[in-house]
């Protein structure tokens, strides 16, 4: 988090911390009845779910392809300051974010243009492409314009940017600092890509803005608890399809319609290790190893100066570079920003027409139930596997019924 902002310390649990955790993530739906929204704690005692270490699954079939099957994409980013603005009397746009990432040579900006169905739009700045990458949303090119103007006392924002409709919105934000750190910091994405992301969120802290937004050059009507600067980490798993295939030594190459990313393996205790540098962000995928197996049991996201995201499985995945002939069943517990607890879910892979099934089915928080993630691992049968990777929204919602364009 920019220092410059400061946080005040958490205040003690309160009908006014209720209020501006409401605030944090947007719920002006807690008005009418959907309080089942509002921030929650540790969800899941990690050590209890996980158990004893459990052996992972025998090896049932003829392994078909040489690379490490990696199961689904994830993602992650930490956003330094993020302005979120809900409007409410706007017939196609719900919510609008700007995010700022701090680097250490320069900010890079982002807008985050949420539809009313839930549908979210990267809008990203001249040359920033690298840095949104990461979200699992499709971007457009953005000509955004923020000033920023930070004092001790205040941060403003005087910004303006045109949506993909071709409207042009002008934001300006009034925050008073420091920021304040938030009890419950176990977040809600409420409908946000609620087709192409499972989404966890640690809300680390946040203050209340005075905003005023139009469109087209008319005043909108802003949400009075979904309007302010919060800071977070967010991160999870993604749809998309991809291509694994090995490629010289200890190289892995993943190939998506986005491009393609070089994973390097380096050998460890017991196992072995693949690894990938990004713009933002460092994956770790960890593998346990006997007799020539790959049983996956620990996902690790690195920030440039934090951990993002871990994920631990027991017992082991199975071995996916082979398809599987029998079911099996593992549990997964998720942490962020090195804090434990965020999500536990059940992770089933089973026989499926043309290959194996990978089928992530959150349990906690009751929000993350909305979300089950597929994947299906093929061989085509020229030494690569084909991970194909759908998020498929149990009950999909929107603010108003709106449906997608």
């Amino acid at each position: 988090m920019s220092s410059s902002l400061g946080v005040r310390p958490m205040e003690a649990a309160s009908w006014t911390v209720l209020v501006s955790l409401v605030l944090a993530v947007g719920l002006a739906g807690l008005l009418s009845g959907c309080a089942h929204l509002i921030p929650t704690g540790r969800v899941v005692n990690e050590e209890r779910f996980l158990g004893p270490q459990e052996p992972p699954p025998t090896p049932q079939g003829k392994v078909m392809v040489s690379p490490p099957v990696l199961p689904f994409p994830i993602w992650g980013l930490h956003f330094d300051e993020e302005l979120v603005v809900e409007i409410l009397d706007h017939p196609t746009w719900r919510m609008i974010e700007i995010v700022r990432l701090q680097l250490p040579d320069r900010s890079v900006w982002f807008t985050l243009d949420s539809h009313r169905c839930g549908r979210q739009w990267v809008g990203v700045p001249e040359g920033n492409d690298a840095y949104a990458s990461g979200f699992p949303a499709p971007t457009y090119p953005s000509d955004l314009q923020v000033e920023r103007t930070a004092t001790d006392a205040n941060l403003r924002y005087d910004a303006a940017w045109t949506l993909q409709t071709g409207e042009r919105i002008q934001v300006t934000a009034d925050t008073p600092l420091p920021l304040e750190g938030v009890p419950l910091r176990n977040g809600n994405a409420m409908n946000h890509s609620q087709e192409t992301a499972l989404a966890v969120i640690d809300l680390e802290a946040r203050r209340a803005s005075r905003v005023t937004a139009s469109v087209d050059g008319e005043p909108r009507r802003i949400s009075a608890l979904s309007r302010g600067i919060l800071v977070q980490t967010a991160a999870g798993l993604m749809a998309g399809t991809r291509t694994l295939r090995s490629q010289g030594e200890g190289i892995v190459v993943s190939e998506s319609g986005d491009g393609s990313t070089s994973y390097t393996r380096r050998e460890t205790e017991g196992g072995f290790e693949l690894s990938a540098e990004l713009p933002l962000a460092t994956e770790r995928w960890r593998f346990t190893a006997a007799d020539g197996s790959a049983h996956l049991v620990e996902v690790v996201l690195d920030g440039a100066d934090q951990e993002l995201m871990r994920m631990r499985f027991n017992p082991p995945l199975p071995d996916l570079r082979a398809a599987v002939a029998n079911p099996s069943t593992s549990r997964m517990v998720v942490s962020l920003h090195g804090l434990p607890g965020y999500l536990s879910a059940r992770v089933r892979v089973a026989p499926a027409s043309g290959g194996t099934e990978v089928l992530v089915e959150p349990i906690r928080p009751r929000w993350a139930r909305r979300r089950p993630v597929r994947s299906l691992v093929r061989f085509p049968g020229d030494g690569s596997a084909v991970v194909e990777t759908l998020v498929q929204p149990t009950a999909p919602w929107s603010f108003g019924g709106v449906p997608c364009p």
